[in-house]
């Protein structure tokens, strides 16, 4: 096992018994500012305002940026740049994950090493090598390059940038376990284009994107988290388009379980509503043949807001990535760690929402949304 990695895995092994186990769960504040969630369009959000350099604590802290669409050709990707930080420990990833029509995929999930990171303080600007995401205020640009992928991706967002509520959650009464959260792109087109093993396609779809700050425990990771988008088809002109997302967290017991919600439907570029107020019941559990753990395969959804009510069930159709993480550790160590805490697997899947909205005059409208789900529990 090379130096490095003993050094940073007996590292671990203390941070982790350094843990401290007495939080209690106290004046819990989740998305608050009814206003924002109850008139979205009136909230002005600059990119200064989603930057995130909340300096990192003792406990665990994590800082990522997050792209998840879907291309007019059913090429669906998610692409997501990160730093955590615990202890002694930490550093920059970036994942890129792509699931064609025929179920394809192109899968990269890597470390990156500090030195090859450059990151502007006063504005939103990664360069990663040859690899760099950057811009403002809804406009953005995706450059990657790798040795069996490259893109560009333009993004414009329809909708102006926006958060839940306040954009914090607050877990304890010290303010030290919270979570940040903004949405850069609520809803956007998509422009440029990807190359996948030599295979070149326009880069034109649809898109969302957020960017999140998070400091916990690191034995008291939130579980489960889930999270489904869906994309009105290319066939259908801009005007008469959906996108729905659904976020959501439940807080570990010792932050006193508390659900998380966040959820978004938008309608031809325009604001439908956005609520923390809704019903959802995950149901179809089923364990892939990779994995003894099982997800759900059917979300049903409930909502009520602003005189509109949505009804429907997002489903799963195929699982294209599994992470364990817990596979990323050299083998001799995982029975040591899993002494102190358990492992995050998230379950990537692909499928569709299909449901009805109903309208303030009570007209009918049926939805029928392909899309991705991201399903992620620790065990």
């Amino acid at each position: 096992m090379p130096g490095s990695m003993r050094r940073e895995t007996l590292l671990l092994m203390v941070s982790l018994l350094m843990q401290p186990w007495g939080i209690c769960a106290e004046d819990v504040r989740i998305f608050e500012h009814p206003g924002n969630w109850a008139h979205p369009q009136q909230l002005r959000l600059t990119e200064a305002d989603l930057l995130f350099n909340d300096p990192f604590t003792k406990l665990f802290g994590s800082r990522a940026f997050h792209f998840l669409g879907r291309l007019d050709n059913g090429t669906q990707y998610v692409i997501n740049v990160f730093r955590w930080q615990y202890a002694f420990l930490g550093g920059w990833g970036m994942s890129v994950l792509i699931v064609q029509r025929d179920g394809s995929t192109y899968i990269c999930e890597e470390k990156i090493p500090d030195r090859e990171v450059t990151v502007a303080e006063d504005r939103f600007s990664i360069r990663i090598g040859n690899s760099s995401f950057e811009g403002a205020d809804g406009r953005y640009r995706v450059r990657i390059q790798q040795e069996e992928f490259a893109c560009e991706l333009l993004v414009r967002s329809l909708l102006p940038l926006w958060q839940p509520g306040d954009g914090y959650v607050f877990l304890t009464e010290g303010g030290d376990v919270y979570m940040r959260l903004g949405v850069h792109c609520p809803w956007a087109v998509t422009s440029g284009y990807m190359v996948i093993r030599d295979n070149w396609m326009s880069a034109a779809g649809q898109c969302y994107g957020d960017r999140s700050r998070h400091s916990y425990s690191i034995s008291r990771m939130s579980s489960p988290t889930l999270a489904f988008r869906g994309f009105t088809e290319a066939q259908i002109p801009p005007e008469e388009r959906w996108f729905l997302s659904v976020l959501q967290y439940t807080a570990h017991p010792g932050y006193g379980s508390k659900r998380i919600p966040v959820l978004i439907l938008a309608h031809g570029g325009r604001w439908v509503f956005t609520t923390k107020d809704y019903e959802l019941e995950t149901a179809d559990f089923h364990s892939p043949e990779r994995s003894s753990l099982a997800f759900p395969h059917r979300y049903n959804l409930r909502a009520s807001c602003s005189g509109y009510r949505l009804e429907g069930q997002f489903v799963v159709t195929d699982l294209y990535h599994l992470t364990d993480i817990f596979t990323r550790l050299p083998g001799v160590f995982r029975p040591v760690v899993s002494l102190f805490f358990k492992r995050p697997v998230i379950f990537r899947t692909v499928g569709y929402f299909q449901g009805v909205v109903t309208h303030p005059d009570g007209s009918l409208e049926r939805l029928y949304l392909p899309g991705q789900c991201e399903y992620s529990i620790v065990d």
